[in-house]
């Protein structure tokens, strides 16, 4: 079994696709706490990537240790000799690390080392579901698409102004609904920009690239401009987002790239309760929803990615499931069963959402902590009345 799970991985993206750089790739950033959503997200992926054509799937681990825990516990891929994952490791340590700044950094630095002209991430606690359009297609029909959403959560706008004055700029949406699509070559003229030590200079003294660091960017071309982005995102005071940096870098420098498409609702599509109607009004029509909006019976047919799997506000009852999806079954001592009906409704059998992850190290913890943050925030709540984003910090 160990050698079947092995196979779906590699080491070079020389194995995967022979040194050629393909038109399209999938990214997936993971750490150790979201083994068994990752495990998920594999699966989902793997359920249609026999029709999707030839891409590269690609992981970035935090070490090389972390890499080897999850692969051990992860068997989505077992048995799949025709599928291989490159393994990409960042190579600094995420403790002690403020969250966002370190997963910008990390996802940066991934798609730089990817050799593929378009990437799609998804976070880990997402899921591939619905519709059977190939992934290339997906990724080739929103590569240009933003929707202009603007988000009432302090956060976002402390992300968004911390963006806007780094490169530059004034925007005053908050462009962070998924699919989150990146042409490589723009990534490496952003992280070139980001190396540079007059960029940094009105954020913090010491969050700016070294003489030294400027100096390596120049004599070692991309690679040296990645270490020096890198060291001062991962030291950035405030907190950063890469889609953010990316689309607003994008609009800044290629505005004729960029389709906008405005929202017609406050607050981020992806996390607002949209009726079918609702949702197919846009074109394209937004294709992420959270498992709390499925949860609340707004079913999502144009949907295909299925997000926040991670929250401990999930629907632990029923769920409103759009036809043809296929929960994987999720690795350990709890399993989550779903059975797709013709109108695209479901019941979750067996224990509720919450009860899966009683058994997971660190829960209590993790629970704790929650219960901290809803006591420190009181009363601040998101543009529908739920708990916030920044609650998971």
């Amino acid at each position: 079994m160990a050698a079947a799970r092995r196979s779906c991985w590699s080491r070079s993206l020389r194995d995967t696709n022979d040194g050629a750089t393909l038109r399209h790739g999938v990214l997936i950033p993971t750490y150790r706490r979201h083994q068994r959503h990752y495990c998920g997200l594999l699966a989902s992926i793997f359920q249609r990537s026999a029709r999707s054509g030839r891409f590269v799937l690609a992981s970035a681990f935090s070490s090389a240790r972390e890499h080897e825990e999850i692969l051990a516990g992860c068997h989505a891929c077992a048995g799949r000799e025709d599928i291989r994952m490159e393994a990409l490791v960042f190579d600094h340590s995420y403790h002690n690390r403020q969250k966002f700044t370190y997963q910008c950094a990390k996802k940066l630095w991934a798609l730089v080392q990817l050799r593929a002209e378009r990437v799609m991430i998804f976070d880990s606690d997402f899921l591939l579901m619905g519709a059977s359009t190939p992934i290339p297609q997906m990724i080739d029909r929103y590569a240009r698409v933003e929707f202009e959403t603007i988000s009432p959560v302090a956060l976002d706008d402390s992300v968004r102004l911390a963006s806007n004055q780094l490169l530059g700029t004034n925007f005053t949406d908050f462009p962070l609904d998924p699919p989150w699509i990146f042409e490589r070559t723009l990534v490496v003229q952003l992280v070139g920009f980001l190396a540079r030590e007059e960029v940094w200079r009105g954020v913090r003294n010491e969050s700016a690239p070294s003489r030294e660091g400027v100096r390596d960017a120049v004599d070692d071309g991309i690679a040296g401009a990645t270490r020096a982005a890198v060291a001062a995102i991962l030291s950035s005071p405030t907190p950063l987002f890469e889609v953010v940096l990316y689309r607003f870098f994008r609009r800044h420098h290629r505005p004729g790239d960029v389709r906008l498409i405005k929202a017609k609702t406050e607050g981020l599509l992806f996390e607002t309760a949209l009726s079918d109607r609702e949702r197919e009004s846009y074109d394209p029509p937004p294709p992420a929803t959270t498992q709390r909006t499925l949860g609340w019976g707004y079913c999502c047919r144009a949907c295909w990615i299925l997000t926040h799997l991670d929250r401990a506000h999930a629907p632990t009852t029923t769920s409103c499931i759009p036809a043809g999806l296929q929960l994987p079954h999720l690795p350990g001592p709890c399993r989550i069963n779903r059975s797709v009906l013709s109108g695209g409704r479901g019941r979750l059998k067996g224990k509720p959402h919450n009860e899966c992850f009683q058994a997971d190290p660190g829960y209590r913890g993790y629970r704790k902590k929650l219960q901290a943050n809803v006591t420190r925030l009181g009363k601040e709540r998101s543009h529908l009345g739920t708990v916030p984003r920044n609650l998971y910090t």
